[in-house]
């Protein structure tokens, strides 16, 4: 049995938290495909920000295997919020949880690089360049990329940056900022191939 299993089924107070962020995590993206809102705004409909942290708390000691369900979820929207009230570097350090969490339940899927392209947004605003180029490397080595056709991976690959990488970005967000991602990840992209001698995984 794994960890997670082994303590959800000892601790029914926890269990009955999983479910709860289950619920709402689900209930947050019905929102944002329906209604034109903010993520955060979503959330803190949802699951305020207090009971997030409640929750956080609770989980606090538990080793990262057992509660990555719980941990990816919420510190995730934790990132959000930050993000929405321009606190990113607290938004940078949530999301950098959040990735870390969700690596260690399912390991590199596109999850992991929708959290990884938060990353990506907060460290372009705290200008920490470096950062947001290695982790574009990170998303661009993933194995879920490896089926990206050669004709438009690249504008694929930038134009999915420039979208996700908004988020961690935050607020007073322009289209420079677009720009800057995008070429960012052509950049990023491109390195591939010079380093393979133009020869790339992409089919």
């Amino acid at each position: 049995m794994c960890s997670r299993c082994t303590l959800l089924r000892s601790d029914h107070l926890l269990a009955e938290m999983e479910i709860e962020v289950d619920v709402a995590y689900h209930e947050v993206f019905r929102i944002l495909s329906q209604e034109v809102v903010p993520m955060a705004v979503a959330a803190e409909r949802v699951i305020p920000r207090i009971r997030r942290e409640e929750i956080l708390a609770a989980f606090e000691g538990v080793e990262p295997r057992a509660k990555f369900f719980i941990a990816s979820r919420l510190e995730f929207l934790q990132g959000a919020y930050f993000s929405h009230q321009d606190n990113i570097r607290c938004a940078l350090d949530c999301y950098e949880g959040a990735a870390a969490a969700y690596y260690a339940g399912f390991g590199g899927t596109y999850g992991y690089a929708y959290r990884l392209w938060c990353i990506v947004g907060a460290s372009l605003r705290c200008n920490e360049k470096d950062v947001a180029r290695q982790t574009l490397e990170r998303i661009r080595d993933l194995r879920c990329f490896d089926t990206l056709p050669s004709q438009g991976a690249e504008t694929s690959f930038s134009n999915l940056t420039a979208r996700h990488a908004g988020l961690g970005w935050g607020q007073n967000r322009d289209p420079k900022v677009d720009v800057a991602l995008r070429n960012l990840a052509i950049s990023v992209w491109r390195m591939e191939s010079k380093l393979t001698g133009g020869a790339s995984k992409r089919k």
